[in-house]
């Protein structure tokens, strides 16, 4: 050291990951995950955990269970590649938003 030297640490993580039930036409359901996040639950929404944080690491499978006589009609956003399949992998590489739909 023969000068003064600024240094910067950029960490990233943990990323959080929300849930959304969405309804189209009175169509109900609720979406849970494979894994617990850090907090050691797992998400079951609409019921009692929409959001939670994971590792950068972690790949959430998230599965859609549709209610009565609903249908499960897909997830957003698209860019997930998921579908109208029941199961979704959400990539914990970034901070997610997922969309769950269900309609009649």
């Amino acid at each position: 050291m023969d000068k003064s030297r600024t240094v910067k640490a950029k960490f990233r993580g943990p990323n959080e990951l929300r849930v959304k039930v969405a309804s189209k036409n009175g169509g109900s359901g609720t979406v849970t995950s494979d894994i617990p996040g850090l907090g050691g639950n797992t998400i079951d929404c609409p019921a009692n955990l929409c959001e939670n944080y994971y590792s950068l690491e972690d790949t959430v499978i998230l599965t859609a269970n549709a209610q009565g006589a609903s249908t499960f009609l897909g997830w957003k956003p698209s860019s997930l590649a998921c579908g109208t399949g029941l199961t979704c992998e959400v990539p914990m590489g970034h901070n997610r938003n997922v969309r769950a739909i269900f309609g009649p």
